[in-house]
């Protein structure tokens, strides 16, 4: 029950960003990120998860990659394209 609230009050944050996004109104704080260390935040958080289903997850992103970004905000993109629940993904095929 208590990790569905947390899922719950995520999803309403998405959506108020969201919202807030399509009014310009999106909060943005841009500074120098290592864009593989944070890319790699999300995928190492689910790395047993990952390796129990036996799924392999590759940024592909160099350490030393500074951009300047809002690292909140490049941590949720890296974790959309993560499998929250890896034993139902799909594996792809390269």
């Amino acid at each position: 029950m208590h990790d569905q609230s947390l899922r719950l009050g995520r999803i309403v944050d998405d959506l108020a960003e969201l919202s807030a996004s399509e009014s310009a109104a999106l909060s943005l704080r841009p500074a120098d990120v290592d864009i593989g260390a944070v890319a790699r935040e999300p995928v190492a958080a689910r790395r047993a998860q990952l390796n129990a289903a036996g799924l392999t997850v590759h940024t592909g992103i160099d350490d030393g990659v500074v951009i300047r970004a809002d690292a909140d905000r490049i941590h949720q993109a890296s974790a959309t394209c993560c499998p929250t629940r890896p034993a139902t993904a799909v594996p792809a095929t390269r």
